[in-house]
């Protein structure tokens, strides 16, 4: 006699509305049908609340400037402002030749690019040259992307960063040592790498960049496993037992497999779905996101704890111009990642979920005040590294000059809490 089968929810692939522009586009395959409830009245009244939370912000406050202490290898107390802050603001990181090359390579194919797009913000993927506003293919930006000189930019000076801010003293080293091969302290992840040119008017509203990669959740995994003392990691793998320890009991007792969720009051026969990231059964009705997310395809939903969990993942932006009064100067909302939670469940705006559920109107106004901002004098060269659940946006361009600048994503497995 066959185990009884378990039912899956499925929902309706949506793209997302063209990604901020430090975020990357929607690429995961439409693989499954249905859908979930239609957005009740609370959720629309969300959405406003978050239309309002999106728009530009004010600040006369400038990012603290942690230099001096990059430059003394002060690397235990940077990474403590990392933890607290979310992000820091380093000048001179990379080498003028080094930029100056990558300048010259993004150079011969950008400006051309950007004329005939007739749009104010565009975003390549340096691997692939895929624009993320339309997902069109291009040679050009794909040719400076995989360039000798793009990828000491954003793989051997990223590289060099991240050795200096992961050096951990022998002591904190052993202590998550584990076994007689020690995990890596960071891993780079130059999949994740885009590069953008923004012309005149163009501008970031506010945004986490943690959903747009969420659906790399293999990739993510795969960092995870490599870094296995990581809280995620850690609590992934209990629940990975818990969830096989009642699979095999399902099928010895012929008997639908249990729900993860402590205290569930769902009927044994109703519907379960699972988790990209730890598998692990929920019914709809204990995982208050499945509806909130109503018609984000299966591959790319994430449970509470997976999705809220410390994130060791950081965005590393550089831009390759120097930056004016002028200039679209990037924004962020300092300890946002750790002050605002609700990521399970984010609030839609446009069309593209990017920001955390609590980041209400309210909220918003509450922590209105402590946006800082890049300053005037920024230098090409110079590197501003946050996590990737930080709230950030950046000002509009009035420049006539384009402002280039990459971003790369880092996963900084020596940092723990965030």
């Amino acid at each position: 006699m066959q185990a009884a089968r378990m039912k899956v929810l499925c929902c309706r692939s949506r793209r997302f509305a063209t990604a901020p522009d430090d975020a990357a586009p929607d690429t995961a395959a439409a693989d499954a049908t249905g859908s979930f409830a239609q957005p009740t009245g609370a959720a629309k009244r969300a959405k406003v609340a978050a239309k309002a939370a999106a728009q530009s912000v004010a600040s006369n406050s400038v990012l603290l400037d942690s230099s001096d202490l990059y430059a003394s290898g002060a690397y235990g107390e940077l990474r403590a402002r990392l933890l607290q802050d979310g992000f820091l603001f380093l000048r001179g990181v990379v080498n003028a030749d080094v930029v100056a090359a990558a300048r010259e390579e993004f150079s011969k194919c950008m400006p051309k690019s950007s004329k005939r797009s007739g749009s104010a913000a565009l975003a390549f993927d340096a691997l692939t040259g895929v624009k993320s506003s339309t997902q069109q293919k291009s040679s050009l930006a794909q040719a400076a992307g995989n360039s000798a000189a793009m990828q000491a930019l954003y793989c051997a000076s990223v590289k060099k960063l991240c050795e200096n801010l992961c050096t951990v003293e022998p002591a904190a080293a052993d202590a998550h040592a584990g076994k007689a091969e020690r995990a890596p302290s960071f891993t780079r992840m130059p999949e994740c790498t885009w590069m953008r040119v923004v012309s005149k008017s163009g501008k970031t509203p506010q945004h986490s960049d943690l959903m747009f990669f969420l659906r790399q959740t293999n990739r993510l995994l795969e960092v995870y496993q490599r870094a296995p003392h990581h809280q995620l990691a850690v609590a992934a793998a209990a629940i990975a037992q818990r969830t096989a320890r009642s699979a095999s009991a399902a099928n010895e007792q012929q008997q639908p497999r249990e729900c993860s969720a402590e205290g569930c009051k769902s009927s044994a026969s109703a519907e379960l779905v699972a988790c990209a990231a730890c598998k692990s059964l929920f019914h709809p009705a204990c995982q208050p996101s499945l509806l909130s997310w109503g018609d984000l395809p299966l591959h790319r939903w994430h449970c509470s704890q997976c999705v809220n969990a410390p994130s060791p993942f950081y965005t590393c932006w550089m831009p390759l111009t120097d930056l004016s009064a002028e200039s679209s100067r990037l924004q962020v909302l300092p300890a946002s990642h750790r002050q605002v939670a609700g990521y399970e469940r984010m609030l839609d705006i446009d069309g593209g979920d990017v920001l955390p559920g609590d980041y209400t109107e309210a909220k918003a106004a509450e922590l209105k005040s402590c946006w800082v901002t890049a300053p005037a004098d920024m230098k090409a060269g110079d590197v501003i590294l946050f996590n990737w659940k930080l709230i950030h946006a950046a000002t509009a361009h009035t420049d006539t000059d384009s402002r280039l600048s990459v971003d790369t994503r880092i996963a900084m497995h020596a940092l723990q809490s965030c």
